[in-house]
C-alpha cells in the first residue's frame, strides 16, 4: 500500500466516561483499517476546531451513541431520551456543517444520520413505538435481537454500494428521522416505514444509516460502505496532492 495515499478517516467518539476515557466501538478502526484507511478518533471537542479537523482527515464518520438533545430540533422530550450530551451535539453539528461545504466524504451511522438529518433542519420522532408501533423491533439487549430487513432505492447511491436492493441489518436505535431534510433523498426504509438511510443530493458523499454496519464488518455487504467511504477518501486525497503539486510547478 502506498502510504502517501493512504485515507484518513475521523471517527467521531462518545464523550468521556466515568473513569474519562474516550471511546467508540473497535469495529469502526477495524473496519476502515480492513478498507486500507488511517482511523483517527475525535473526541468532542470545541465545535470552533471544525476547522482545524478538517484540514487533517480526508473522511468523516459520524459514529452512533446518545440521542441528540431535543432541543437541537425544537422537539419534545420523551422518557426514552437517553444520553443525551450537550459537547458532543455542538461539536458535531458543526463539524458536520462545515464539511457540508465542502467535498469530503462522509458517513452519519444511528446517531450520525440523525446529526446530518438534524444540521439540515430536519426533526426526529422521539420514539419510534409511540409512532409505528412494534412490527419491526429497532433495539433490544442483543445485535441477534435486532435484525431486520430493509427495502433499499434501487437508484440510490447506496443500492449501488450495496450491489443489494434487500438487505439484513443491525440496528439499535429508538428514534428515526420523521422527514426528509431538504437536499436529501430516501435511500432506505424498513418495513414498517422508518427511515433507514438517507443520502444527499448536493455533495458528492454524504450518506447516513440507521443501521450499525460496524457490528457486521464480516458482512461484504455491510463491509462495502466502509470500503466505498475509504475508497472515495483515497481518490479525494490523491486529486488534492495533484492539486497542491501542480501549484508547486506552476505558481
Amino acid at each position: 500500500m502506498n502510504k502517501s495515499t493512504q485515507p484518513t478517516i475521523g471517527i467521531t467518539t462518545f464523550n468521556q466516561n466515568e473513569d474519562g476515557q474516550y471511546h467508540v466501538k473497535n469495529t469502526f478502526v477495524q473496519a476502515i483499517r480492513r478498507c486500507g484507511g488511517l482511523p483517527i478518533l475525535l473526541p468532542p471537542g470545541q465545535p470552533e476546531e471544525s476547522a482545524a479537523i478538517l484540514e487533517v482527515v480526508d473522511g468523516l464518520i459520524f459514529s452512533g451513541g446518545g440521542d441528540l438533545d431535543p432541543a437541537t430540533y425544537n422537539g419534545e422530550y420523551h422518557p426514552a431520551i437517553s444520553s443525551v450530551d450537550s459537547t458532543r451535539d455542538a461539536f458535531e453539528l458543526k463539524l458536520f456543517n462545515q464539511a457540508s461545504s465542502s467535498d469530503i466524504p462522509m458517513l452519519g451511522i444511528c446517531r450520525g444520520l440523525a446529526v446530518m438529518a438534524v444540521s439540515c433542519g430536519a426533526s426526529l420522532i422521539s420514539h419510534i413505538p409511540l409512532e409505528f408501533g412494534k412490527l419491526v423491533v429497532h433495539t433490544g439487549d442483543s445485535e441477534e435481537s435486532v435484525k431486520h430487513q430493509v427495502a433499499i432505492n434501487p437508484q440510490s447511491h447506496l443500492a449501488s454500494i450495496m450491489e443489494a436492493t434487500t438487505v439484513e441489518v443491525v440496528s439499535m436505535h429508538h428514534q428515526s428521522i420523521r422527514t426528509l431534510p431538504t437536499g436529501w433523498r430516501l435511500a432506505a426504509r424498513a418495513i414498517d416505514g422508518v427511515v433507514e438511510a438517507i443520502e444527499c443530493e448536493y455533495h458528492p458523499w454524504a450518506i447516513g444509516v440507521q443501521w450499525h454496519p460496524e457490528l457486521a464488518i464480516d458482512n461484504p455487504q455491510q463491509l462495502r460502505i466502509f470500503e466505498a467511504l475509504v475508497e472515495t477518501a483515497r481518490v479525494r486525497k490523491i486529486r488534492n496532492q495533484n492539486r497542491r503539486l501542480n501549484l508547486v510547478q506552476h505558481p
